[in-house]
């Protein structure tokens, strides 16, 4: 119907009936498609090939595809890591920060493109960042954008420029990240060029050459996994003969000097429409670009012109455009400058706090003016605040190395920050994993010196020291790390009584995604599961957990939770779940949900669910042993002459007799306890059973007289006030016959 209602109005055809969808693999979406014929797949590269033998009369073009997220000049390392979420709430620029539903990299984006000679290409979402959707976070703006909300290219623009540019029109080079880190830290160098061979070079000593071939090679970057050194990085493109035709060149920089201005044109047309961006940025006694700078900047405009309105690009940044007072993000901040319907000159002044200021000068010039253009300023004016100082980086420095051994457990760290005389000096800190998640790795201990702390190393592995810092924002606004390795100490555990990420999954069945807020997201199929190791419940354990969850199709979802991996020999399934809650975009929503029995000890826990959803993570409710339900095998000690643990009733001790005794440890009577509930059974008419609480002061006795019964009865005894931590015994003198199911303490 939609089709025959075009027609009417393009009977030529002008233009080809088409659509774009989320939705081609349904089975509606893909009657549509027989009906136009012509196709946009939005996010299904993975069904170009299948679809393509199928279907030989359907043409398919990628309607939207990308959806990589990113933040102009935030590097969040290793690259290797797809890293999603962070403290920041930034992106990182170095290709590895990707959304569940979209390309894993933009240079696979770029590569399915290219393969798939059937498809006639692609529109990537998106060109530029835009207000709204500010997937992953909660804050102002999208971060799909390659370029930025200031019109700033990010990095991996690049990278679609090497894949599109043809070297004989604009060989480049462009290098990422910035070089200014931790001395000693690994950093992922990357070189994007479309000339076909690349090298690079650390204070002139050669990483090596990379050679191209832009028909078949996957990675489209020249890489480099190098420690941070201070100096200069330099990348040099060659042609087929061996010939420099294009080199760029990083240089490690200070603390900003001097505030230099750029424009895109120096004459705008008097007309009170036309416009000119003028770019703020730092530099330091060198000279050299200041790119991870943040000074507030204020601009003057006057002559012949007026401030239009300023941008950083900062996804975070919620200070308005229409102000002459911003931050630099990433060593950047744009001026939109307007023009009068006055000719002259128009004069941009950029002033910091600390830093030197500096003028440019655009020219007006005469010109027809334009009906109906109004001239208002409608810039709310503002001051420098002389007392903020922003710190733009920390140092993190150690005299013991960075690996940690059997005789090496704790190394003492120091961070630094720049500028020294910096308003906020409170560093966080915080041991991580590679995706900034808390580790259990290691833990920070805080010393009486100002922003010293020791790292004590917990088990074996790879982690992170993080320190962070908020310069007064609500956010986390620069982050500094260093990688430590620990070896000979053991291995470490999660902890289910902490929040336990989703991001930290170890197994899963199918290829697991990124979810917001350090999630997991499952894959599609009907059984997909995802699952954590070597989480330790301790002796006594606990059975009930919460899970925040993000479903996308506002339906009851049922998923199933397993003590070991789902299906296998010697593993149990725990729960049979619903989660059904009004769905609300972006968010989760936690449900606690109960077990079968408690998890004990070090096990495999494992989710299964049936579609695709996402799970920020889970936590346990650490119950209390000492009042909760125990059953007669829950004991940690049992001994006596004549007992038998049942086969065919789990945690029932049957036939109890002769001198038999059970222990339970460690029972913390934190609110007291006044009666005792015992479920058992017994035919004899009574059973004398001594309870001891014992602890360094002493023993505390109590007899409880239980009646007998042919069924599982529970019977409650008074037992006076009993408060504190105490080891309990139960004893059964000579004469008792004795099935003891449980018991309960109450308060």
């Amino acid at each position: 119907m939609f089709k025959e209602e075009i027609s009417k109005y393009d009977p030529f055809e002008n233009a080809h009936i088409t659509m774009g969808s989320n939705y081609i693999p349904w089975e509606n979406t893909r009657k549509c498609v027989e009906e136009l014929k012509l196709i946009g797949y939005n996010y299904a590269e993975y069904l170009y090939e299948k679809d393509h033998m199928e279907h030989p009369d359907w043409t398919i073009f990628g309607s939207e595809t990308a959806s990589v997220v990113m933040s102009r000049g935030i590097y969040h390392f290793p690259a290797k890591e797809c890293i999603m979420a962070d403290d920041d709430e930034q992106c990182s620029s170095l290709d590895n920060c990707a959304t569940s539903w979209g390309a894993k990299s933009i240079r696979k984006c770029v590569t399915d493109d290219r393969d798939a000679n059937h498809v006639f290409g692609m529109f990537i979402w998106t060109g530029f960042d835009y207000i709204g959707e500010p997937t992953p976070y909660h804050t102002k703006n999208s971060y799909f954008g390659v370029i930025d909300t200031a019109g700033f290219n990010k990095d991996p623009y690049y990278i679609y420029k090497s894949a599109w540019r043809d070297v004989k029109d604009e060989p480049f080079v462009h290098i990422f990240p910035y070089w200014d880190y931790n001395e000693g830290q690994l950093i992922d160098l990357r070189v994007a060029s479309n000339a076909p061979c690349v090298e690079a070079f650390l204070n002139g000593v050669s990483l090596g050459k990379k050679y191209f071939d832009r028909k078949h090679d996957l990675e489209l970057l020249a890489t480099y996994e190098i420690p941070y050194t201070k100096g200069e990085i330099v990348a040099v493109g060659y042609d087929e003969n061996g010939k420099e035709i294009a080199r760029e060149e990083k240089k490690s920089f200070g603390n900003p000097k001097k505030l230099v201005l750029s424009c895109d044109k120096v004459n705008i047309k008097a007309n009170g429409a036309d416009i000119t961006y003028v770019t703020v940025e730092a530099v330091d006694e060198f000279g050299v670009k200041v790119e991870n700078a943040n000074n507030q900047v204020k601009i003057t405009v006057s002559g012949a012109g007026r401030l239009l309105g300023l941008d950083n690009g900062d996804s975070t940044d919620f200070d308005p455009y229409k102000t002459n007072v911003r931050k630099l993000f990433s060593g950047k901040l744009v001026a939109a400058i307007g023009s009068l319907e006055e000719a002259g000159e128009i004069r941009i002044k950029a002033e910091g706090i600390l830093v030197e200021s500096d003028e440019i000068i655009i020219n007006s010039l005469e010109a027809e003016k334009i009906e109906g253009v109004s001239c208002i300023q409608r810039i709310e004016n503002c001051e420098l605040n002389e007392n903020y100082v922003p710190i733009r980086r920390i140092t993190l420095k150690t005299d013991k190395g960075q690996k940690f051994t059997e005789d090496l457990r704790e190394i003492e760290v120091e961070a630094v920050i720049e500028p020294s005389n910096a308003t906020f000096d409170d560093i966080v800190f915080r041991s991580t994993n590679n995706l900034g998640v808390t580790s259990n790795l290691a833990k920070v201990v805080k010393t009486d010196k100002k922003n010293v702390v020791i790292l004590k190393a917990l088990g074996d592995g790879e982690f992170r020291l993080r320190a962070t810092a908020n310069n007064g924002d609500s956010r986390v606004k620069v982050i500094s790390e260093l990688e430590f390795t620990a070896s000979g100490i053991g291995e470490a555990f999660l902890n289910p009584y902490d929040f336990i990420a989703g991001s930290l999954a170890t197994i899963s069945n199918e290829e697991r995604g990124n979810g917001n807020e350090r999630g997991v997201a499952t894959g599609h199929g009907s059984n997909t599961w995802v699952g954590y190791e070597r989480v330790d419940f301790g002796p006594f354990g606990s059975d009930m957990i919460t899970i925040p969850i993000f479903e996308l199709d506002n339906k009851p979802t049922p998923f199933e939770i397993w003590d070991g991996i789902p299906n296998e020999e010697g593993s149990e399934k725990l729960a049979d779940c619903i989660y059904d809650k009004k769905m609300i975009w972006n968010e989760y929503q936690a449900e606690s949900y109960k077990l079968s029995r408690r998890m004990k000890g070090m096990r495999t826990l494992c989710f299964m669910f049936h579609k695709k959803v996402h799970i920020k993570g889970f936590l346990f409710e650490k119950q209390n042993k000492a009042y909760a339900y125990l059953t007669a095998t829950d004991n940690q000690t049992l001994y006596g002459d004549t007992f038998t643990v049942s086969k065919s009733e789990e945690g029932v001790i049957e036939h109890i007799g002769n001198n038999v005794t059970m222990l339970y440890d460690a029972m913390d009577f934190d609110n007291g306890t006044t009666k005792l509930v015992i479920e058992g059974k017994s035919s004899l008419p009574v059973n004398t059973i001594h309870v001891r609480f014992r602890d360094e002061s002493g023993e505390i006795k109590k007899i409880c007289e239980f009646e007998g019964s042919d069924e599982f009865v529970k019977r409650t005894f008074d037992i006076g006030t009993i408060k504190g931590k105490y080891d309990v015994s139960f004893v059964f003198l000579p004469g008792c016959d004795f099935t003891f199911k449980g018991f309960k303490f109450e308060k």
